[in-house]
């Protein structure tokens, strides 16, 4: 009848997965209804009434128990009601913000602006060139997968550290190798020049490693790396001449001259050498000469720098008198032996040429000069 008082008994039930925001009732008598809430979790349900006074317009229409809903309900809604009632309910939207510390990128799946209740995603992390994926904060924590079930608004924080090189520097021999810069630790990308300084004695003589050949070392530091620098003991020239009218023999110690046939060797830096001389028979030793070395005893040298010596043999000369009484000539006959690995070359002086033996007469005071000469 006009002027009754109905009441509406209404009931909203979310009987889905995900939270339900924004929820409205609609009486198509009396307009809007407050009181409803505005958050419906899953399994959650709101109960209320509606009163209205039933007016001449409402007749003789019927009341009827039917609820009209409208929006979405992805989760799943069960509206129940005694009156005639139109419910909206709008789904629930969360954001996910990521942020990066450092350098790197940070990739949602799925991309997107909002997310419903309970929704999945997996947000991967990629380190820029020569930095590395430190830790997650915020939703997720830790180094490892981070899976955020969106329940509401949510927060990732991807750090990202720098990465430190390092640059090993091996020597083989003896020197130092500088490093410019001179740090422990290298970042990405830095170009770091390697130096080497032999010690004295020693030579530079190759890179290995990051670096080859033996020209200048410049290492770009795009990982840990490692330079070997190798310096090799110098080697100095050791050169014996002999002179003089005479023969003889030069040796070593250490071996490696023995001249004879071998004038010449070649000695590690530092090495103290001693020389020797032996004359031939029939030759005298008469001293050395050059690099520091005097008289008829041994020769030591220090091989700092290539060195030259000289030794001298003169041969022996031998005084035989002979008296004539009354007249007469007194002939002599001479021989010329050589030594083994000498060849007599012949005579000069009184007599010249090849005879062996030859003989002279001694008219006074007579010279004679026997050459022998050695291959």
């Amino acid at each position: 009848m006009v002027g009754q008082t109905v009441t509406y008994t209404y009931r909203i039930e979310n009987t889905g997965t995900i939270t339900l925001t924004s929820i409205s009732a609609q009486d198509n008598r009396l307009g809007p209804v407050a009181g409803i809430g505005s958050t419906l979790l899953p399994g959650e349900a709101t109960t209320g009434t509606l009163t209205h006074v039933v007016t001449l317009a409402d007749l003789p229409s019927p009341l009827v128990n039917t609820v009209v809903v409208t929006g979405t309900a992805t989760g799943g809604l069960n509206v129940t009601s005694t009156g005639n009632a139109s419910v909206t309910v709008t789904e629930a939207a969360y954001t996910l913000n990521t942020s990066v510390v450092g350098q790197g990128t940070v990739a949602k799946a799925p991309d997107q602006a909002t997310y419903t209740y309970g929704q999945v995603v997996t947000v991967t992390a990629t380190p820029a060139t020569g930095w590395s994926f430190s830790e997650w904060s915020g939703a997720c924590t830790g180094s490892g997968a981070c899976v955020v079930t969106m329940d509401g608004d949510k927060s990732v924080t991807a750090t990202f550290t720098q990465n430190a090189y390092t640059l090993d520097v091996t020597v083989v021999g003896s020197g130092t190798v500088a490093k410019s810069p001179d740090q422990a630790t290298y970042t990405y990308g830095t170009e770091v020049t390697l130096t080497p300084t032999p010690a004295t004695g020693w030579s530079f003589s190759a890179w290995s490693g990051a670096c080859t050949g033996s020209g200048a070392c410049v290492v770009t530091m795009d990982g840990n790396k490692s330079v070997t620098a190798t310096f090799t003991l110098n080697t100095y020239l050791l050169t014996v001449s002999k002179t003089g009218t005479g023969s003889g023999s030069v040796t070593s110690d250490p071996s490696g001259i023995d001249c004879g046939s071998t004038c010449s060797a070649s000695y590690d830096y530092d090495t103290p050498v001693t020389l020797s001389a032996v004359a031939s028979p029939g030759s005298t030793f008469t001293g050395w000469s050059s690099s520091g070395c005097s008289g008829t005893g041994t020769c030591a040298v220090t091989m700092s720098e290539a060195r030259n010596v000289t030794a001298e043999f003169m041969l022996k000369t031998y005084v035989m008198t002979i008296n004539v009484e009354g007249g007469g000539v007194v002939t002599v006959t001479v021989t010329a032996s050589a030594n083994p690995g000498w060849t007599f070359a012949g005579w000069s002086g009184d007599v010249s040429g090849l005879t062996n033996p030859v003989s002279i007469p001694l008219t006074g005071t007579n010279v004679l000069t026997a050459t022998f000469t050695h291959p």
